[in-house]
């Protein structure tokens, strides 16, 4: 795969409508797109031909599969037993592609057991020094780790949360929230206290000294 900038994933999770995912790349075209296993199905619904299928297909429709191929999309096959998830070995092929972005879709949903897997995707992503989101039509996640300053732009009243993870972090500082903080320390035992803050007026702003945050930009 040729270097790239922005990868998008279809992962095998759930989705929403199909619309929300045709507005977020008109918004952020992907420069490549790869399909894990089940993933295919939705990048096939939208019209789109990935430039890699990845995964064991134990899940996928073999029809979708069959047709991706007929158009020239290569196959990287894995076996059923194996010690990554698809999703992971997704991510592995767009890092080994030159992601600067890798954004995943489908990657949220009633799995909670992949869902936080997926969430850990991040940190390899982040490793690489690359920027990685899982994006549904509810939430747009990405791990913040520090020391860093993040500057967002969002539309007054959006909700945000920031749940630290893989331990303590901080010390934190917000502005530009409904709720501020300064110099903060966010513990498991108090993630509840950064749950649900809202953007205000201009710029909002997240630093972080040490740690690593969850944030949750969300739509509801």
């Amino acid at each position: 795969m040729k270097a790239a900038k922005n990868i998008v994933i279809f992962t095998g999770g759930s989705y929403g409508a199909p619309d929300f995912y045709r507005a977020v790349l008109k918004e952020q075209p992907a420069d490549q797109i790869i399909a894990a296993d089940k993933g295919a199905e939705m990048a096939h619904r939208l019209g789109l031909v990935p430039d890699v299928l990845v995964g064991d297909f134990d899940s996928a429709d073999p029809a979708v599969i069959q047709a991706l191929v007929d158009q020239g999309v290569p196959v990287e096959r894995h076996p059923v037993r194996k010690n990554q998830t698809d999703t992971e070995l997704a991510v592995s092929v767009a890092l080994s592609g030159g992601a600067a972005s890798v954004i995943l879709f489908g990657a949220m949903g009633s799995r909670i057991d992949h869902v936080i897997g997926s969430i850990d995707t991040l940190i390899s992503i982040e490793a690489a020094e690359a920027i990685g989101w899982l994006v549904d039509p509810h939430n747009r996640l990405r791990l913040l780790t520090g020391p860093g300053r993040w500057p967002l732009a969002l539309a007054p009243g959006t909700t945000v949360s920031l749940i630290p993870w893989c331990g303590s972090a901080g010390p934190v500082n917000l502005a530009g929230f409904d709720y501020p903080l300064k110099e903060a320390m966010l513990t498991p035992e108090t993630a509840g206290r950064t749950l649900s803050n809202v953007a205000a007026e201009g710029e909002q702003c997240i630093t972080i000294r040490k740690g690593r945050v969850l944030l949750d930009i969300v739509s509801e």
